[in-house]
């Protein structure tokens, strides 16, 4: 952490705390020179441009069996440091003024390599505000308090080797199959999520076919048949939260990140499909399979 001299600025973990004035927790008395020290530096809110889609964290549960409450936004502008951004659905109301709230967003680095990157900030306003002549109904975060990379899954995630013979079948709600592949790669695992690939084109009698599986959205809700080791483990619904296209050589695939929100079993008196929500009760049933591709990894990394 170092503090700079006139201007002071903290910086810790890869982020920025602003300064916090006496009486003011958030800052809003920064110095002139406070403020020249803060554009010295490379401006860590540059991935944050109009459009940008961004989850905004409003209440995070102390039971463990409780998900965040997690709204997808859209920045409309971002204004000498502060932010705003489109109302949420369901809409944060006046009762969360003052707040402390998360913002997240995806941002592709140099290196190629997308991260999370997160940002804590009072929300100042919710309503209706003028933009460009026209009323809009927005959310209005004061300077962020602090910035830094972090994550929103809520669980360690473990690469699936080749080896695993890993894969999900996709369908929709209506158990229809969405794509041209009969399955899909698995890319990694967590107790709460999964990732897999697709390739936005496929061969097929010497003419290239577009996946309609590549034309998955961020909040489209999907079935999937869950393939490790050659057997089905479960069917679920998961829901889109990540689409990330890679670089170089990979060019030509999608990833998409997904949330696990329920496994469909079939009830054994009725033979009626029913639909349990994904509690770390139902996780639990991954856990064999999840520690077994851990060992993999440390065999692995132990040139086994």
């Amino acid at each position: 952490m170092t503090e700079k001299d006139g201007g002071r600025y903290f910086y810790s973990l890869g982020g920025f705390f602003l300064p916090q004035a006496a009486g003011n927790s958030l800052g809003r008395g920064l110095t002139g020179n406070t403020r020249i020290a803060m554009v010295r530096r490379k401006n860590p809110l540059a991935g944050l441009r109009k459009n940008t889609c961004v989850w905004i964290t409003v209440h995070l549960p102390l039971d463990p069996e409780k998900k965040p409450d997690t709204r997808k936004s859209k920045i409309i502008d971002v204004v000498s440091g502060a932010l705003v951004a489109e109302q949420t659905e369901p809409p944060l109301s006046r009762d969360s003024l003052g707040g402390v709230l998360c913002l997240s967003w995806l941002e592709l680095g140099e290196d190629g390599r997308v991260s999370r990157r997160m940002l804590d900030a009072e929300l100042v306003r919710a309503g209706e505000i003028l933009l460009e002549g026209k009323p809009t109904d927005a959310l209005v975060f004061d300077r962020p308090i602090r910035i830094y990379s972090g994550s929103l899954r809520r669980g360690h995630r473990v690469a699936v080797p080749r080896e695993a013979e890993g894969w999900v079948v996709l369908l929709d709600q209506q158990n229809r199959k969405i794509g041209i592949a009969d399955k899909y790669p698995l890319v990694d695992l967590s107790l709460a999520g999964l990732r897999f690939s697709c390739t936005r084109t496929r061969e097929i009698m010497d003419t290239h076919e577009p996946d309609p599986a590549a034309n998955l959205s961020l909040s489209d809700t999907v079935r999937l048949g869950l393939f490790l080791f050659g057997n089905r483990l479960m069917v679920l619904d998961a829901i889109v939260r990540t689409k990330l296209f890679p670089q170089g050589p990979d060019g030509n695939l999608v990833h998409f990140g997904m949330e696990i929100v329920a496994r469909l079993k079939k009830d054994q008196q009725t033979e009626a499909v029913v639909r349990l929500p994904f509690t770390e009760k139902e996780a639990r049933l991954l856990t064999p399979y999840f520690t077994r591709l851990q060992r993999m990894a440390q065999m692995k990394d132990a040139g086994i």
